[in-house]
């Protein structure tokens, strides 16, 4: 009579002792009533399955092994034909010429039509001989301060950078231009008694950074040469490791650069 008690008590998934944990025990035990899949085996199926990621257990484990396949290829068909439509779009544009006509840009608050046409996408290098030969050594005139509230700039610009940034072989346009202790005088000083001090911090020179890089965008948009500098300084932290400790850590920074 015991030993049927204790074969009967083993068999019996409710009366389990063995070292499954009790959401598994659970998972298995509603298999029997629709559930297919264990904890463990969705885990394993979210990994392959990218597109399962972000659906929940109680969902999945009621799916057949073809409803996961089957979702994936409706995902890898969207995803195809996005990738096959953008690639034709390219090719209508190469092929296909934009006929800009004549209108008017004042730069102040009528736009001709052609500012609102996709961003260059050809060589970057190409532009720049094309802007080179446009605007010669020493620019363009440099204007009154463009508007900065927009982009959370405003009152971090002076127009002592303004103007050297108009000027694409300028001498004097330097990061330090955009520390605290240069910019305030600037409102207030003469051009020709503004000096650049040095960072206060390595989040001052960062901001900085940001700061050129969105000055550049409004002077020159096809110059991107200061992006890839404010990326590289946030993206590893440079400064905050490599230099620790060092006493001039920030001059060394401005002046690479520059």
């Amino acid at each position: 009579m015991s030993d049927s008690s204790s074969s009967s008590s083993s068999s019996d998934p409710d009366s389990d002792s063995s070292t499954d944990s009790e959401p598994e025990r659970r998972m298995k035990r509603k298999g029997k009533r629709g559930l297919k899949w264990t904890a463990e085996q969705l885990k394993n199926l979210k990994m392959n399955f990218s597109h399962l990621a972000h659906i929940d257990d109680s969902i999945l484990a009621t799916l057949d092994f073809k409803d996961f396949h089957s979702s994936g290829q409706k995902r890898d068909k969207s995803g195809k034909f996005l990738v096959e439509k953008m690639a034709d779009n390219f090719e209508k544009v190469k092929n296909f010429p934009l006929e800009v006509s004549a209108g008017k840009h004042d730069l102040l608050g009528e736009a001709h039509e052609i500012t609102f046409a996709r961003g260059y996408v050809g060589d970057s290098r190409e532009l720049w001989l094309k802007a080179r030969q446009k605007w010669g050594l020493n620019g363009v005139p440099a204007i009154s301060n463009y508007e900065t509230v927009s982009i959370g700039l405003n009152g971090l610009i002076s127009s002592k950078l303004w103007h050297e940034i108009h000027s694409p072989s300028s001498k004097h346009l330097s990061l330090r231009l955009l520390t605290n202790s240069a910019t305030r005088p600037a409102w207030n000083v003469t051009e020709k008694t503004t000096e650049s001090k040095e960072f206060e911090s390595l989040h001052e020179l960062k901001m900085a950074v940001v700061a050129m890089d969105q000055c550049f965008k409004k002077v020159m948009n096809w110059n991107a040469s200061f992006a890839p500098i404010a990326i590289f300084l946030h993206s590893i932290e440079f400064g905050e490791v490599e230099l620790k400790g060092q006493l001039d850590r920030l001059t060394f920074v401005a002046d690479f650069v520059d």
